[in-house]
Parts: C-alpha cells; structure tokens; sequence
C-alpha cells in the first residue's frame, strides 16, 4: 500500500498491483494500448474524453506480475523496501535518535541498540516482523551544547508509530474507494472494447452503468461481433426500458417548483406561462414565494415585464388571499427561493415552504435541476427524505451539456416522472416535452 498513485505497487488483499494513467486520441484507444502493454488482466478505473485539445485518458490497475512481463525490469530493490511501514518505523527510529546525538545498530540476529545501550528485549517474531536484517549505519551527532538525554523507545511506542502509518494508508484507500465507487470494471468484459461502449463513456456515463446495459444485451443472446445498427439499436430499446419510469404524467392542480440557485426555475416558468401550446388556452397565473433575506430573488418584476399575472407572498397568512385572487386562472405555478444544497438546510427551507404553500390543494411538486450542474446532490435518499417530495422533475440547461450518458445515469436512478426540459435561454422557445424514447434518440443520435 506504499506510493499510491506513483507506479509502485500496492497491495489489496494479496494482489499486488499497479496504478497507470495512459493516454490516447480516444479512449478506446488507450484502453488497447493498456491491454497491450499489460495483458488481459488489466481493470479500468477512471475515463476522461479528449476535450480541448487534451488527448483521452485512462487510469488503470494491472497486476504487478503482469506489468513486469510486459515492461522493462526494474533493478531489484533492498529486501526491506517490500514492507515499507515497517521499513518507515525503523527511519523514524533513527531520526530520533540522531536528534540526540546518538547511532543505532542493528546486530546480525536484528536486535537494534542505541550508542551501544540494547533496547528492551523483542521475541524472535516480533524481531522479524519490526526490524529487517540490514547493516549498521552511522549516524552523525548532531550540532548540541549539552547533551540531550537518550529517549526511551519500547514495544508499545513502535507498535503506536506502525498503527499511524497504517492509519494513514488506509485512510488514502478508503478516500480512492469513495472517489472510484463501484466504477472498477473488468477491461476483459466482452464489449469493453466496442466502440458503443467507448461512447457511452463518452458522454459522461460511469463505466459500472455501460457495463449493466451491455450485460443486459449479451443477457438477451447479442455479441460483440452482432452487426453494429443492430446492436445500437438494440441498446437504445434496453435504455429505453430502463427510463421508462421518467415518462411524464398529466400535471394535476397547482405546480410548486423548487431547485438549487442558478437551476432556472424562473425561467422555467416564464417559458411555461408563456409557451402557446404547453398549457394549451388555460390562462397562467404565477405566485412567487418571497425571500426577505435574499434581496437578489425577487423575480416579481421579470413576470410583470413579460405580462404574466402575479403575486407575492412571504408569510402563510397571506397565501389564502393570493390564491383569491387567482382564482381566475386556469394554472397556477409557484416560484419558491433557491434551495440550499446542505442537505439539512435544505430540509429546513422545504419546511417552512411547506408551511406557506399547505392551503394549496391539489398540489404537484416539480424538482428543477440543471443537467449542467450537482445532480449527486439529489439522490432518490435525499429526495425521499425532503419534507416536500417532489412528484416530478424538470430538467434544465440540457444545451450546455456536451454528452447526456451522466444525466441518462442519472434519470435511471431517479425513477421519477421527468415533465419537461429546457434546452436554450430563449422564451417560450426552448421549452420541450419529454418522453423517454425522444431522449434516447437524440443522445444516440438515432435516425
């Protein structure tokens, strides 16, 4: 588990291996060259696409006999250098020491001694586990006008030294687990080397995720080597079927939308207020929930500018008069202040929405989250958790996402009703419905 990151090998379990970032014009590709430089038994743990001139990059794990057989030998390192914790609490044992002016020895049955004074006696195993046979080295004094007291080292205070550094390590292990997730796939997974696969990559879609889909087509008797029309087709139908949940349902009652800051909700519903065929020849009213204590959401005026009718409210003592007045229109939407993304502050702001709009009935609540921005801050955990569930979602700012696989990931996870998207700043324009079947066609660019 030394040098994490730096080409050494470590170890997990009792596999020792090796960390390699390659590059490439693509990343299937560089996927190849690993193949060909390491072997079959090589696993795939980070994709990045060629962007901006930057060429693609993979980070790989291979396993040290392998990367051995297909690269130059090394010269062959001290016997010590293979357990390195141990190897780094016998340096520190003689950085302390020779802060005292003093030399360790280690003699030929490995009992180290300190200026010729021998430590507290060690059994033979803890001997071979804590000190490796290795010559003597001199230490020289260092610079002192009096001479500093020898310390005194024990069994315990080694042991502690070896706990920290083992400490240390794994919590570098576990912050690379967090990091990776389940993203470690076999590269000798059949398709791994297709080029549907490479572009699901791509687009931003985790390799675990593209790995489940093919498997559920090699599931349903398709190769690598089945004609690739016939496979990219068959992968949109299994896309499909999995996105099946997001299929949008008829808003019932009054819309409520709440999102993160910079989501778009205002946006949103001004294309929606004012789009001729989304609510048909209803007439559209607004309602916006105000925040006193953020001065810079106050979208009353940006409805007014437009000639879409609307009111504000701050307290729950005044939503029963807004709705009064609304009460010639045929759809109401709510505006609400920006969500934090915390998610217990997050809880309290959708408490206390919750306690202005509750005179509201029915009530459809709609999540609007940019395709651009945190989607993992909204995971059907936290969604089911918020005081206000939401019964939908809306997807914004689809244009300034280069590929879809992430938000198709996404969406996939969610399993909730997606009402529409929005793919541009003009209004009413760039508003669209959704259905799972026109998401799928355009991020596979189907005929």
């Amino acid at each position: 588990w030394h040098d994490i990151g730096k080409g050494q090998p470590y170890a997990i379990g009792t596999l020792a291996m090796n960390l390699k970032t390659l590059t490439g014009q693509t990343i299937h590709a560089a996927l190849q060259e690993a193949r060909s430089l390491f072997g079959d038994h090589v696993v795939l743990l980070e994709s990045v696409a060629p962007m901006g001139g930057q060429p693609a990059r993979i980070t790989v794990l291979a396993e040290a006999s392998t990367a051995q057989q297909h690269a130059p030998q090394a010269a062959p390192r001290p016997a010590y250098a293979a357990r390195p914790v141990e190897h780094a609490a016998v340096d520190a044992l003689e950085n302390l020491t020779a802060r005292a002016g003093r030399r360790v020895d280690f003699s030929a049955d490995d009992t180290p001694s300190v200026s010729g004074a021998p430590l507290p006696a060690l059994g033979p195993a803890a001997r071979g586990t804590l000190y490796p046979a290795r010559a003597a080295r001199a230490v020289a004094p260092a610079p002192s006008t009096a001479p500093a007291a020898a310390p005194q080292f024990t069994l315990d205070a080694v042991e502690k030294l070896l706990e920290a550094q083992m400490r240390a390590v794994q919590e570098r292990f576990d912050a690379m687990e967090r990091r990776f997730g389940q993203a470690v796939i076999g590269a000798t997974h059949a398709f791994a080397a297709h080029p549907l696969f490479a572009g699901l990559l791509q687009q931003g879609m985790r390799p675990q995720t593209a790995t489940a889909l093919f498997d559920a087509l090699a599931g349903h008797g398709y190769g690598p080597d089945a004609d690739e029309t016939t496979l990219r087709w068959a992968l949109a139908q299994e896309m499909r079927t999995r996105l099946e949940p997001t299929a949008p349902r008829r808003a019932v009652g009054t819309q409520l939308f709440v999102g993160p800051s910079g989501a778009g909700k205002t946006s949103l519903i001004l294309k929606m207020a004012q789009h001729p065929g989304f609510y048909g020849r209803r007439k559209t009213g607004v309602i916006v929930v105000a925040d006193a204590e953020n001065l810079f959401h106050q979208p009353v005026d940006v409805y007014r500018r437009f000639g879409v009718a609307v009111q504000s409210v701050e307290h729950a003592s005044e939503m029963p008069a807004a709705l009064d007045r609304m009460r010639a229109f045929d759809q109401i939407l709510i505006d609400t202040p920006p969500l934090p993304l915390r998610p217990e502050k997050m809880r309290a702001a959708l408490a206390q929405l919750k306690s202005i709009v509750e005179p509201v009935m029915p009530l459809q609540v709609n999540l609007v989250v940019s395709a651009a921005a945190a989607l993992e801050s909204f995971t059907p955990d936290v969604l089911g958790r918020m005081p206000l569930v939401p019964d939908a979602v809306a997807l914004t700012h689809l244009d300034e996402v280069a590929g879809w696989g992430r938000v198709a990931e996404w969406l996939m996870q969610l399993s909730r009703p997606v009402s529409c998207v929005t793919s541009g700043p003009r209004t009413p324009h760039d508003l669209y419905s959704y259905t799972p079947t026109w998401f799928v066609e355009e991020m596979m660019q189907l005929a």
